[in-house]
């Protein structure tokens, strides 16, 4: 709903249910105040904290694996997402990952939402990208979702110039 408009329950109740989706808020209520011609719409909303730091290591026998990252689901207080991750893993092999995500569910005005990420993985790497506007009401009248997605993947992995796994590709 917005502002000027004849007020409708429904608009403002599906909005309601709307705002409880985002991960980032809490205590979401919707009240008015109506008089003879017009009413008074108050939003009420509480934010969560939202950065979420990772560490973890272990290791023994000079087998290690250790990994740290950092997310955000309100990044900058806009409602996106974006997280960042390294990790290494030499147990069996040496097996290294890095990579990146950003969700942003209001990339344009018509409520089109963009998750991307890429990662750079030892065996390869992997790309992902979803445009998608979904269907936020009963009135809504259409929604789309195009998912794009390039995995590549390594046939072999070797170790210290020494083969050490290949894959049945």
């Amino acid at each position: 709903f917005r502002e000027g408009e004849p007020l409708d329950f429904q608009k403002v109740e599906e909005t309601e249910r709307n705002l409880r989706k985002l991960q980032f808020l809490t205590n979401i209520k919707i009240t008015y105040q109506t008089d003879s011609d017009s009413a008074d719409v108050f939003v009420h909303t509480q934010d969560l904290w939202t950065l979420s730091p990772s560490i973890s290591a272990s290791g023994g026998g000079g087998k290690n694996t250790f990994s740290f990252g950092v997310d955000d689901e309100n990044f900058l207080g806009k409602g996106q997402t974006v997280a960042l991750y390294y990790s290494q893993d030499n147990r069996e092999f040496f097996k290294e990952e890095w990579g990146g995500l950003l969700y942003d569910p209001f990339l344009l005005p018509a409520r089109t939402g963009l998750l991307a990420s890429l990662n750079k993985l030892s065996y390869g790497y992997a790309h992902f990208l979803r445009l998608n506007r979904p269907l936020y009401s009963l009135a809504t009248p259409w929604s789309f979702r195009l998912e794009l997605s390039n995995f590549k993947d390594r046939a072999s992995f070797y170790q210290e110039g020494q083969e050490v796994i290949r894959n049945k590709l």
